[in-house]
């Protein structure tokens, strides 16, 4: 294969030029390409072997079809070597190498940083989303045990509840059976009384004498009794809110997920987001979330979800008047007071 053939240096004319300049877009010798590395406008200046093989392609300045090889910071655009003479004179200028390794290294700077700093948020974000998670995995237990809480004392009410009401309907049918079976019981003395007077019909009067003496001696020890009051009971339903089951539970706080829109901070304000510490660092894009619960024991105010339980004696329908056997009897009010407010009043005579 043939070697490729080398041109003249296009500095000094008498050397061969195997160095290009991608800046200048010249070919250098050896000697020239040393010299021009140390001049201090082109030492950043960097070569490649050969024009053909290794240029690369340039954009040349519209108005004098030269190459680009200066940056004007002042007006932010590239320019060639004759705009920076005439056009852009006195104006702050780099070369583009220049320019371009400082705005790389800013960059790499910036973007290390910003990776360093988007990594952080998203560990944040991922410890923070499961805190809120075992939050709400918390709370929901509460509100579980709570509504189980609630529940127990609901029944153990009711279970109160009917169990005051079986005993004061033992009590009560133990007075009625007893008055029952006294009202029985002179039931069939009267009843023994008008069968003898009925059997007396054909007896003589000195015979029926002792009869109705004897007759009248037992009617004697008859006790007098009175119809004691019929007790009632009625149970009365609440009405229950929804606002007043909402009492019942502890207070619910919780604050949103917020999603922020954000502009681009400059790199200042990035490096001193970067120099704070651990503890105090809050991501610019993202919010903590916080829930919270407070929890209330109802333990005496299940009373309020029932209805009311009322007993009350009815006044006797009727009474056995038997006056002339009244003497040297007692009676006795008995007021009982296992029912709601003072409970339920009966009347007893004595035996």
């Amino acid at each position: 294969m043939a070697q490729a053939a080398f041109k003249s240096c296009e500095i000094c004319d008498g050397g061969l030029a195997h160095h290009y300049c991608q800046q200048c877009d010249q070919l250098f010798c050896e000697n020239c390409k040393t010299s021009h590395l140390r001049t201090k406008i082109s030492k950043n200046h960097t070569f490649s072997i050969g024009r053909d093989s290794h240029q690369e392609e340039k954009l040349f300045c519209a108005e004098h079809e030269e190459p680009f090889i200066f940056y004007c910071v002042d007006c932010d655009t590239v320019v060639c070597k004759l705009c920076a003479v005439k056009t852009h004179n006195r104006h702050y200028m780099s070369e583009i190498n220049e320019s371009v390794l400082k705005l790389k290294e800013q960059l790499t700077k910036y973007a290390e940083s910003k990776v360093k700093g988007l990594r952080k948020d998203i560990e944040m974000l991922d410890q923070k989303t499961m805190e809120y998670q075992s939050e709400v995995r918390s709370v929901i237990q509460s509100i579980i045990e709570d509504s189980e809480r609630m529940k127990d004392l609901i029944d153990r009410k009711a279970g109160e509840l009917i169990k005051s009401l079986k005993e004061d309907e033992e009590r009560n049918l133990k007075i009625l059976s007893t008055a029952n079976s006294k009202f029985s019981y002179n039931l069939h003395k009267v009843n023994k009384v008008q069968t003898t007077i009925e059997d007396a019909a054909y007896m003589s009067d000195v015979a029926l004498l002792p009869k109705l003496q004897q007759l009248q001696a037992e009617i004697d020890k008859m006790e007098t009794i009175r119809t004691p009051g019929i007790p009632t009971v009625r149970y009365t339903r609440k009405k229950i809110s929804q606002n007043e089951t909402s009492k019942l539970f502890g207070d619910l706080s919780f604050s949103k997920a917020i999603c922020r829109n954000y502009a681009t901070q400059g790199r200042e304000d990035n490096d001193a987001t970067q120099g704070r510490e651990d503890k105090e660092y809050t991501s610019s894009h993202t919010s903590g979330v916080v829930i919270k619960t407070s929890r209330s024991y109802p333990t005496g105010k299940t009373t309020n979800l029932y209805g009311d339980i009322s007993e009350d004696w009815k006044k006797p329908s009727r009474k056995i008047k038997q006056e002339a056997f009244l003497k040297n009897k007692r009676s006795q009010y008995i007021r009982d007071t296992s029912g709601n407010n003072g409970g339920s009043r009966l009347l007893i005579l004595d035996t």
